[in-house]
């Protein structure tokens, strides 16, 4: 068993030369055929029946089984894969081992669910605190309520308590009235008046401090000698619960102003939710609210969501956000600790399944499957990320598990199928380290090139739209389409030739190279040879274009450079394209496979 380092050459290069050789001594289809078989032979295509090597390592190749020595992976059957330096090639024994399994890239409506944690508090519009309104100092005399949780009604006596000043108060109210009669019966409307007008003041000052008028009538019209301290009730002006202990015990005395009670309202309560910063794009006011709560654990409560406050708190990095929920029957209470979710609808979104991608330094990498076993990495500029898909709203369980995914901006197209699982793949990183460090280096080339206008951007695109379709053309010799092909490409290179920056040199060699190009195919007799030459100094220009403005658009694979061997005459070997399958617009029907992956210079 002999191991070689890559299949020996001799025979491509006799094939090869062979094939040259037979150009000009055979007619075109059988020396067509020669030289296409010979540079397939080159390029690895084919192989002698029992060859092996290893996907790990393209570049080892042995006759007969073997492991590899470097990576000492088993070796395979050579089965057509060619050794692309920017994708792997897999027989369906390995795709079948290696548990690969494909998901779609396409437009989904997606939900961005917002998992957070919360609590229901009492809500402060509903919250009182009641305080001493008597003047002076009072002494507890009878106590009504006496902890938290008790409940208080409306109107209701909370406790009794002895004032002197109040006492002083109702003694002036009683002597007023004593008196009034006497003064009533003198007949004098001015001294009458006043009387009134001195009771009336003499009662306020009773009812100031939270005495209802009825109960100081009752107080000022016992005669004086029936008892010597009455004592005044302190009532609680709504209905609630009392939230902190009170702290009183009869003979208490009080100040004026003290705090005796803190009560709310509990039939009503807010819903509290902290949301991480990442969060408040997709938070909107009139969202609903799903929240689950332990002391409950088999309900699912909803409210909607009432406000969000315009303060992210440190150092949490968090929002609140808040809800109103009632307590239904007592089944939520203040305190209680709760697991919340907000879904928002983001609509219908291009994305790619959470699983797919593949996370390298600063970049977004997605394994895509180009069919009969090849598969590519590709660069992929990510939007919003773990979203949901949506759910009838009676299918969607609290929390529920589903596959979530990522917003694509860029990168993939509807229609895409992409690697979501598969061990081989994840674990052959020897054979994508050295692929992800060849986008990575053009993505940080892209990254460190100037930014250009946008104006002069859009006319760069239109040019390659143009280029794009002329190629397809050469390659199927068609010399009408060809023609107006060029004539298009003329008009927008002169374009960029009279826009101002940094291209507009290059907008000039774009019009000359288009300008020959038109003229050789326009013959009644198409220059095919001189059309080429010219689209070959059109490549020239688009490469350099993209290698020093744009290197990210290939290394994604948005578009695929070639080379093709056979090109010298043309004065350049390159040309861009956008699939991923040869198509030579060098060699046109002669030979439209021939050529070879190629990077940018």
């Amino acid at each position: 068993m002999t191991a070689v380092s890559r299949p020996s050459l001799l025979w491509p290069l006799l094939a090869v030369a062979a094939g040259a050789g037979l150009w000009f001594l055979t007619p075109a289809g059988p020396r067509d055929a020669a030289l296409r078989d010979g540079w397939s032979w080159l390029r690895g295509e084919q192989a002698a029946e029992g060859t092996y090597w290893c996907p790990m390592d393209p570049e080892i190749v042995r006759t007969g089984k073997g492991t590899c020595p470097i990576c000492s992976m088993e070796l395979v059957p050579f089965e057509g894969a060619r050794t692309d330096s920017h994708a792997l090639s897999l027989s369906d024994r390995q795709v079948q081992q290696a548990g690969v399994r494909l998901g779609d890239v396409g437009l989904r409506r997606l939900v961005r669910a917002i998992d957070a944690t919360g609590r229901i508090e009492v809500d402060p519009t509903l919250r009182r605190k009641i305080t001493m309104r008597f003047p002076g100092k009072s002494r507890i005399v009878h106590l009504y309520t006496h902890s938290v949780g008790d409940t208080v009604q409306e109107g209701g006596v909370l406790l009794e308590v002895s004032n002197a000043n109040l006492v002083q108060s109702l003694r002036a109210l009683q002597d007023a009235l004593a008196r009034f009669p006497e003064v009533r019966s003198r007949g004098d409307a001015r001294a009458t008046e006043e009387g009134v007008e001195h009771i009336d003041r003499a009662r306020e000052r009773l009812t100031r401090y939270g005495l209802s008028p009825g109960f100081v009538s009752i107080l000022a019209s016992k005669p004086k000698h029936l008892y010597t301290e009455p004592l005044f009730p302190v009532v609680a002006a709504e209905s609630g619960t009392v939230l902190v202990d009170p702290d009183l015990e009869v003979d208490d005395v009080l100040q004026a102003g003290q705090q005796l009670y803190a009560v709310a309202d509990l039939s009503q309560l807010w819903l509290e939710v902290d949301l991480f910063e990442d969060d408040l794009p997709f938070a909107r006011i009139g969202q609903v609210v799903e929240f689950t709560t332990r002391a409950v654990p088999d309900e699912v409560f909803r409210t909607t969501l009432r406000a969000i406050e315009p303060l992210v708190r440190s150092p949490s990095r968090t929002v609140h956000a808040r809800a109103r929920v009632g307590s239904l029957d007592g089944k939520l209470l203040p305190g209680m600790f709760v697991r919340a979710t907000i879904s928002c609808d983001l609509g219908d979104v291009l994305a790619v399944p959470e699983s797919a991608v593949l996370q390298s330094g600063r970049r977004d990498v997605v394994i895509v499957s180009e069919g009969e076993g090849r598969f590519r990495p590709r660069l992929v500029h990510l939007g919003r990320r773990h979203l949901s898909a949506a759910v009838a709203a009676e299918d969607r369980g609290f929390a529920a598990g589903q596959e979530r995914f990522h917003e694509v901006l860029s990168g993939l197209a509807p229609g895409d199928r992409v690697v979501v699982a598969g061990n081989f793949l994840l674990n052959a990183e020897a054979q994508f380290q050295g692929i992800l460090q060849k986008m990575a280096s053009a993505a940080e080339a892209e990254e460190r090139a100037p930014a250009l206008p946008q104006a002069t951007t859009d006319r760069v695109n239109l040019i390659l739209d143009q280029y794009l379709a002329l190629a397809a053309t050469l390659v199927g010799d068609d010399d009408a389409a060809a023609r107006t092909a060029a004539l298009g490409l003329l008009s927008r290179a002169r374009s960029l030739q009279q826009a101002e920056g940094p291209l507009s040199a290059a907008g000039e060699r774009m019009a000359a190279a288009c300008e020959q190009l038109a003229a050789a195919i326009a013959r009644d007799e198409p220059d095919w040879d001189g059309a080429r030459t010219a689209f070959g100094a059109l490549s020239r220009e688009l490469v350099d274009y993209l290698d020093t403005w744009a290197p990210g658009r290939v290394s994604s694979g948005e578009l695929h450079l070639f080379r093709c061997p056979m090109a010298g005459p043309f004065g350049f070997d390159l040309w861009v394209q956008r699939e991923p399958e040869v198509h030579n617009p060098y060699m046109g029907q002669r030979m439209p496979a021939c050529g070879e992956p190629a990077d940018l210079p």
